[in-house]
């Protein structure tokens, strides 16, 4: 355990619908990546960098700065 209080001694899956509790499950399974080069392993995570990539372009929403020294 990570944390001395898990959210599961709070938390109940009880009242929710088959379908929703399905689907907190799947989500669950779904293993994030936590930086750039796990994220680039898989074909998948890839393909969504790429597609973010060109949204962000597109749109005009970043700017391409120097790294900070020492970084």
């Amino acid at each position: 355990e990570c944390t001395k209080h898990s959210i599961y001694n709070f938390v109940s899956y009880e009242g929710l619908s088959l379908e929703y509790n399905a689907f907190t499950i799947i989500l669950f399974s779904i293993e994030i990546p936590q930086n750039i080069h796990t994220t680039l392993e898989k074909s998948e995570w890839r393909a969504a960098t790429g597609e973010e990539i060109r949204a962000l372009k597109k749109n005009r929403t970043w700017k391409l700065v120097d790294l900070l020294e020492g970084k």
